[in-house]
């Protein structure tokens, strides 16, 4: 469980909660390969970083946070795929392939338990590193680790950050909250919400997510959805034993639910805090942004680039499934143009169990030459 940091309450990450103990998909911590940031999310203990699969829920060990001096309360990742972390006096650059922290401050200096990227244009032309210190909204300059404040009472009063803020780029930027020492309105434990990244102020309180899941340590974001990380501590007499879901936010009615089929647990974690890329894909749906070659005969092996190209995804090419086809991550699929797909421009489809999407004219098929009789 994340310690109580001064004049602030532990920040809540929607990737990790505090929570009571419930059936989940039980997951191992393996050791994590070498991955893009937008094919993942990622999660942290005070010590150790992880990634999180957000289709299967599996987590996998990156590596300790050497170099990261005491806990580390949350992490943030740019539109650049860099990643930043923080502790109560320090910033930190973290390598997202093994977890090593350089110090951006020489000297100490103020935070707090939360961190994220806002979207380039929002407090400059760049992206902005923010958090939250109680109520007031706050920017960190990423090459001194120098803090200033953007608004001053940002939040209402009553109300504190109690945990995480995340934000995608072209996405909402969500937070979560507290009304008083330990409650969200009418339930027990933290809000979800959004507010408006370029000033802080709170948008919409959609409340708490559901009864046990009391408190979050961290938030991401990945395919359209609000992800939780979810811990229990030690201190309180329980195994340590985190735990990740994604929460489904109903804009009209206001509210916001963890779904449960998607609750997956981790034995022998404790989550801090959690982090996903700002060009973490915005939906589950699979798109298609370029194929490589444009043209080729049957036989010929192409490159298709995209999103959300989740384990499953299939591809036809002008109705006949693609050979030997490879996902070789969230964002490239390597296949081979079919035998009996007919000469002249194909429609390229790519299909998930989450969706599919169809591109023509994108691919044209070339007659296979006719062998010259000898």
């Amino acid at each position: 469980m994340k310690k109580v940091l001064p004049a602030i309450l532990v920040p809540v990450f929607a990737i990790l909660l505090s929570l009571v103990a419930s059936p989940g998909r039980a997951t191992d911590a393996v050791q994590a390969a070498a991955q893009s940031p937008t094919d993942v999310m990622y999660a942290h203990s005070p010590n150790t970083l992880y990634t999180v699969n957000p289709v299967t829920g599996a987590l996998a060990t990156v590596g300790p946070l050497a170099g990261c001096t005491g806990s580390v309360y949350d992490m943030a990742i740019n539109n650049a795929n860099q990643a930043f972390a923080v502790s109560s006096q320090y910033l930190y650059r973290v390598d997202l392939v093994t977890g090593a922290c350089t110090a951006v401050n020489p000297s100490p200096l103020s935070y707090s338990n939360n961190l994220s990227f806002v979207p380039p244009g929002t407090l400059g032309a760049g992206e902005a590193l923010v958090f939250y210190a109680s109520r007031d909204y706050k920017k960190i300059d990423t090459t001194t680790g120098a803090v200033t404040t953007v608004t001053t009472n940002a939040l209402p009063a009553g109300t504190f950050l109690s945990g995480d803020i995340v934000s995608s780029d072209g996405g909402p930027t969500y937070v979560t909250l507290r009304e008083g020492q330990g409650v969200c309105g009418a339930a027990t434990g933290d809000c979800l919400a959004k507010v408006n990244p370029a000033t802080g102020e709170l948008v919409t309180n959609y409340g708490g997510v559901g009864a046990t899941y009391v408190s979050t340590y961290g938030i991401a974001q990945w395919g359209g959805r609000v992800w939780l990380a979810m811990g229990y501590s030690n201190a309180h007499g329980f195994p340590a034993s985190g735990r990740t879901a994604a929460v489904d936010v109903n804009e009209t009615a206001g509210t916001a639910t963890v779904d449960a089929a998607t609750v997956s647990s981790h034995a022998g974690v404790d989550f801090y805090g959690a982090a996903s890329s700002l060009l973490a894909p915005s939906s589950f749906d699979p798109t298609i942004s370029t194929i490589s070659p444009s043209k080729g005969t049957p036989g010929t092996s192409i490159e298709i680039t995209g999103e959300s190209f989740i384990p499953g995804t299939t591809v036809t090419i002008g109705g006949i499934a693609c050979e030997s086809l490879v996902i070789v991550s969230t964002t490239q699929i390597t296949c081979i143009i079919p035998t009996g797909v007919p000469a002249g421009p194909a429609e390229v489809v790519v299909t998930s169990s989450k969706g599919s999407n169809a591109y023509s004219r994108l691919l044209t098929i070339e007659a296979t030459p006719t062998p010259t009789p000898t």
